[in-house]
């Protein structure tokens, strides 16, 4: 059927008008939008890449990895692997003392124009040690900025002071009880059944045993030393909460957020589960504590071993912020209470990454050198030390600091040990936000640059020791046996205003002049104690260098023999 010319027409008129010629331009740019968006961003990462690459403070600096100058994807993939002390210290021994780890970061490795530079000035710390925080407050080890760090220093320095430890009587009697009453006991019951002891985990517990009962009163803390039990399980719990997974909190902590936000959780859950435990011990350590610390206010004198003296500072510190007489934080009973276990758990982790771990090591290292440990225990001997002359609970019988230190050969071990750490960690810092440094001879390192430096590169350094990797401690005596005093610098526990809080605890110093001066230490009564009561061999070699130091699998077993008084 043919349609009517009025339909016609009315179809004609609904059907659109072509567009004019002169406005096709404007279709053929809407359309290519994307493509010059793509263009532009290609252009501004390329830009980017040869600023960084050939322009800018940090192109002076060699890259460990051809990517490092425009990317942090290289140094990333080494931490997330583990593998980021081996990687960079292949790239040192290639490219020299600085090298570039990434667009803003880089890696140091002397310590006259490098360490000196970054932290005997005080440098900043990134965001890397938001990780070290505990029921999500600030303790001095994770304090980001100077004044921070300074505020939580001022609240315990004076317990950690090199006059309070020398008269201490509570460090003394704690000292001499938990050696005495726990440590020696328990060898003596593995050598008299034949039985091998394994030193990490049992140098870890008397470690904790030590710095713990110091802080929190010898009633109050733990006893480690005699419950392999409890240490195993304490040991796991720890290792969870700094799993590898970690990485994702230190290094990406906005992806990290980011992700829990929209469901994924790149964390395992024993890791949360292990911080609650961890967290919940510390706790109720500290609520011992602090009903010791009300009984002595209410006029109760306990015994000098049971006296809580870093958490009855701590604790009256936060009574002063609480009462207002520090006008920048108003503190809440709670506050005060997680606050001060934050700042414990601070301190007595040195005993988990530092103390005990080498102080099994030492005690390995003489195992494996009997020429060594038959020198220490000729030193040692005429201390009184043996159990036979000190007796079990007699603490005023134990040798003075001033006489631990005079050993030589005994400091020589100590600082031999401390050298020879088997492992590192890379405490990075950040460079001053309102200006440009000079670092290992470079001008011009820009604001915000992160510095990493691991121990390990000073205390293995070819240039600075010879036979780097072994273990001599008489590299430290002159041939006269008296200690050397021009070695190269001992970085065991950082220097500068951010050093180890705990240093003079562990290895507290006579001189504080020097960075690396004659010392004694709550190390050499336990070295010393030790080798006046047994000699060492070793068991099960096989064990040792099979996993990484100081990880929950790593293993180091010996045979105890009692020596006769």
């Amino acid at each position: 059927m043919s349609r009517s010319q009025s339909e016609v027409i009315e179809d004609w008129v609904k059907t659109p008008i072509p567009p004019k010629t002169a406005d096709m331009p404007f279709l053929i740019l809407d359309s290519a939008l994307p493509f010059v968006a793509i263009l532009l961003l290609l252009g501004v990462f390329l830009f980017q890449l040869v600023y960084r690459t050939f322009t800018g403070g940090l192109s002076k600096v060699p890259s460990a990895h051809w990517t490092c100058s425009f990317s942090p994807i290289w140094i990333l993939w080494q931490r997330y692997h583990g593998k980021e002390l081996k990687a960079v210290l292949a790239a040192h021994k290639r490219l020299g003392k600085i090298v570039r780890v990434a667009p803003q970061e880089i890696s140091i490795s002397d310590y006259e124009t490098g360490v000196r530079q970054v932290y005997n000035a005080g440098f900043e710390k990134p965001g890397y040690f938001d990780f070290f925080q505990y029921y999500g407050q600030r303790n001095s080890f994770a304090s980001r900025s100077r004044a921070d760090h300074a505020a939580c220093r001022r609240r315990v320095s004076s317990s950690y002071s090199k006059t309070t430890l020398f008269a201490s009587e509570t460090l003394s009697k704690v000292t001499h009880s938990i050696m005495y009453q726990r440590l020696i006991p328990v060898l003596q019951h593995h050598s008299a059944h034949g039985q091998p002891v394994e030193l990490l985990r049992l140098c870890y517990a008397s470690g904790l045993d030590m710095l713990n009962c110091y802080i929190l009163g010898l009633s109050s803390g733990p006893d480690f030393t005699r419950n392999p039990e409890l240490t195993e399980m304490w040991l796991e719990h720890y290792e969870n909460r700094y799993s590898p997974q970690g990485f994702w909190l230190q290094e990406l902590p906005k992806l990290y957020h980011g992700l829990r936000k929209i469901g994924l959780d790149v964390m395992p859950r024993k890791h949360y589960e292990s911080t609650e435990w961890i967290e919940n011990w510390m706790l109720e350590h500290c609520d011992k504590s602090e009903a010791m610390y009300r009984r002595m206010q209410n006029g109760e004198q306990p015994p000098a071993e049971d006296i809580p003296v870093v958490y009855n500072q701590l604790r009256k510190a936060m009574s002063n912020l609480k009462d207002g007489k520090f006008l920048d934080m108003q503190a809440s009973e709670e506050l005060s209470r997680i606050s001060i276990a934050s700042e414990i758990f601070d301190h007595m982790s040195g005993a988990r990454e530092v103390f005990g771990l080498v102080l099994a090591y030492a005690v390995y290292y003489l195992a494996q050198n009997p020429a060594q440990q038959e020198m220490l225990k000729h030193a040692v001997a005429g201390l009184g030390m043996h159990v036979n002359q000190v007796g079990h609970s007699d603490a005023n019988s134990l040798p003075s600091p001033q006489t631990i230190e005079s050993i030589a050969y005994l400091q020589a071990v100590i600082k031999e040990s401390l050298r020879m750490r088997p492992n590192s960690t890379p405490l990075p810092r950040i460079t001053p936000h309102d200006k440009s440094v000079s670092i290992s001879g470079v001008d011009g390192i820009p604001a915000g640059t992160r510095v990493n430096c691991f121990q390990w590169f000073l205390h293995r350094n070819p240039e600075m020791w010879t036979q780097p990797n072994a273990w001599v401690p008489e590299r430290w005596l002159d041939p006269n046996g008296a200690e050397r005093t021009d070695m190269p610098p001992l970085w065991a526990f950082v220097t500068g205003p951010r050093a180890c809080i705990g240093t003079q605890l562990t290895y507290y110093r006579i001189d504080d002049s020097q960075e690396d001066a004659n010392s004694t230490s709550v190390f050499g009564y336990i070295l010393a104690g030790l080798f006046s009561n047994f000699s060492v061999q070793i068991a099960r070699p096989e064990t040792y260098g099979r996993h990484t130091p100081g990880s929950l699998e790593d293993e180091l077993f010996v045979l105890m023999t009692p020596i006769a008084a």
